[in-house]
């Protein structure tokens, strides 16, 4: 196969010379690539100058023809196209609850000429450009969420939209889920709007073909229960749950081939719970798995163009593998490209209408994905552009997959990244968050990347709970969010400590979310394994969890706690940092956002408090505009300038 690759514009380190957290702190400059159904134009969402933007870009020359901004410090959360020349899409605004900007419910539409542009849903939608009201037949000003379902490829207009209204608790509004699901036809020129049913199921996903039916969709109650429903063929008005061997959890409907003879589906299928794709036939209800050889959980798929069927699956016990499904086209050039970016994982990411054209992605755990435009006729794959242009693979470090066995024997596996130049140099271990249901990947990360650059060895631990391996392993991590999730990680630490790696064993342990819980608990576990903490927006009291933050309000948010935590009082006291800071020897760094409502800095506070009262006074590093996390770049330069000073002082790199 021919390709042609670009030239990458790279940012050479040494003009960070005295900057390089800078250098690992900006967002993605390019990313979300998505080709025209005519495959002439592309858009793009890049991020030039601390401002978002969507970026019209001509496939036959690649020179810009336009752009559309957004207002700085806000983001496009997502965008389609919709016809050969239009697209709709989410703006996001920056608030002071969350990490980054989030959707608010308003849609916009434009051409890619820049033309028509207007909001067609959501806070506006019903006044004109002139201030005028539209003529809808329906209230379009309304507070929900949205999701698309089907472009309705015979009526280039319009799109058929499910709407998730929100709930309204004290002064501001959730995407809760809670309420029943709105199915409308929307045009995407005009803003008109028509309801055309609703579904009583509180956040169910309904499952529509191309032609804008729907015949399934999937739903979560609120004790975790997933369940299928099938619209019945003699009562339109009426769902059947579909009662069959073979499905368990987590079950999501994922797509409808070409005359509705298969329905897609992935779901808990094998023995121990792994995640598989499913094909259910129509007619007989039959299910039958699409990759019955892959051994692990399927992470990601491409389905064939034509048909709709999945064609290629990826699973990711440690690195990617790949697993094929026929013989069609897609399988063909999949391999094909796989074969000429041998090492790095290769993604389908948008495809023109008749397949002729596929954006491609290609990524390792060193290199952010490239872009690259690849025509299925000549076989060239022409470089387009970089998720982050100024990051130069060469300067990043190899990341190791390690698996060891827990004092229990059960198998965990994780990713090493040695220091930059060094044999032997500190270890910071980073547990991730969640925690059920996330999990670590052999990717590039930036965060990890970053400490190595600085002089320090990372070890990232897939401890049981976590996503990725299967029902059984991450229900392993049930109720035992203080216990064996806590010895998994301590395990861990042991493990590569015994590798001879770290000098002089010198570990600290540091966390986002669940995983400042993790880097308090750990600590508090094993009070002469680590020389310093960092609890990152973290939840320290299991109680507390309960009754404050936006979890309790959403729809399956007590039933989610309580599933995974239980009921027990007395547990909850036990495994919970604040009731062990007593045990803590390390020094502590605590890392709260005032507005973090997903856990609240109350958290942070009552961890503060049980530290100072036990004699082991944290430092502390409060952000006043942040949320769940840290999104402005200049905060995040801050946040991980001290972070590294804190490590610094604390292990000596």
């Amino acid at each position: 196969m021919r390709y042609i690759v670009g030239i990458l514009l790279l940012l050479p380190i040494f003009c960070y010379a005295d900057k390089e957290i800078e250098y690992f702190s900006g967002h993605s400059d390019y990313q979300n690539i998505k080709i025209s159904p005519d495959g002439k134009t592309l858009a793009v969402k890049s991020h030039q100058k601390k401002r978002n933007s969507i970026t019209f870009i001509d496939v036959e020359t690649l020179k810009p023809t336009g752009a559309i901004n957004v207002r700085q410090g806000d983001d496009i959360y997502s965008y389609r196209w919709v016809n050969n020349d239009r697209i709709i899409y989410k703006p996001a605004k920056k608030t002071a609850r969350y990490d980054r900007p989030i959707a608010y419910g308003q849609v916009k539409a434009i051409n890619k000429d820049l033309s028509r542009r207007r909001i067609v849903y959501g806070f506006g939608a019903s006044r004109s450009k002139t201030g005028s009201l539209v003529n809808s037949g329906a209230k379009s000003e309304r507070k929900a969420s949205v999701e698309i379902l089907s472009t309705l490829e015979a009526e280039p207009d319009y799109i058929l939209i499910a709407e998730y209204p929100w709930t309204l608790k004290g002064n501001t509004y959730y995407d809760a889920r809670n309420k029943p699901v709105i199915i409308s036809r929307l045009n995407v020129y005009t803003g008109r709007i028509k309801n055309l049913e609703t579904l009583r199921y509180p956040g169910a996903r309904p499952l529509a073909n191309k032609a804008g039916e729907i015949e399934f969709l999937s739903y979560t109650d609120k004790n975790n229960i997933d369940h299928v429903y099938r619209r019945s063929p003699e009562n339109k008005d009426l769902w059947q749950p579909l009662e069959l061997s073979g499905l368990g959890d987590e079950t999501r409907l994922l797509g409808i081939n070409r005359d509705g003879s298969e329905v897609y589906l992935t779901t808990r299928w094998h023995s121990e719970g792994r995640s598989s794709l499913l094909t259910l036939q129509t007619k007989n209800l039959q299910l039958s798995p699409i990759f019955p050889d892959v051994n692990g959980v399927i992470d990601d798929w491409v389905v064939e163009h034509r048909s709709g069927v999945p064609a290629v699956a990826v699973s990711e016990p440690d690195k990617f593998s790949y697993h094929y499904h026929g013989q069609g086209l897609t399988v063909k050039h999949h391999k094909m490209l796989a074969r000429a970016f041998k090492g790095k994982r290769v993604e389908f990411i948008s495809r023109s209408r008749g397949g002729e054209q596929i954006i491609v992605a290609v990524s390792s755990a060193t290199t952010p994905s490239d872009y690259y435009l690849f025509n299925t006729h000549s076989k060239e794959a022409r470089y387009l552009m970089s998720r982050q242009s100024w990051i130069n693979p060469d300067l990043m470090q190899p990341v190791e997959p390690i698996e060891f066995k827990a004092r229990d024997g059960q198998l965990i596996r994780g990713y090493f990244t040695r220091a930059k130049g060094k044999d032997k140099a500190p270890l910071v271990v980073i547990p991730h968050g969640g925690p059920h249901g996330v999990r670590d990947y052999w990717t590039f990360d930036q965060e990890a990347q970053m400490l190595a650059y600085k002089g320090f060895h990372v070890l990232q631990i897939n401890f049981r709970g976590s996503g990725g391996y299967g029902l059984a392993f991450e229900q392993l991590g049930y109720r035992q969010w203080g216990g064996d999730m806590i010895n998994d990680i301590i395990d861990g630490t042991q493990f590569v400590l015994a590798q001879g790696k770290v000098a002089d064993n010198k570990a600290c342990i540091y966390g986002a979310s669940y995983g400042g819980f993790a880097a308090l608990m750990s600590v508090a576990k094993a009070p002469d394994l680590y020389k310093c903490s960092i609890g990152y927006v973290g939840v320290y009291d299991l109680a507390m969890m309960f009754t404050t933050g936006d979890i309790p309000i959403m729809n399956r948010g007590l039933g989610y706690l309580t599933h995974v935590l239980g009921s027990d009082a007395q547990s909850h006291r036990v495994n919970s940092p604040v009731s062990q800071a007593a045990n803590i020897k390390a020094k502590v760094l605590l890392i709260p956002g005032e507005e973090d409502e997903r856990a609240p800095i109350e958290q942070s506070e009552a961890m503060r408090a049980a530290l100072i009262k036990a004699g082991n006074t944290p430092e502390w590093l409060e952000f006043g505009s942040a949320g769940h996390g840290v999104y402005d770049e200049k905060d995040r330069v801050k946040l991980y300038s001290e972070i590294i000073a804190f490590l610094n002082k604390n292990l000596g790199s």
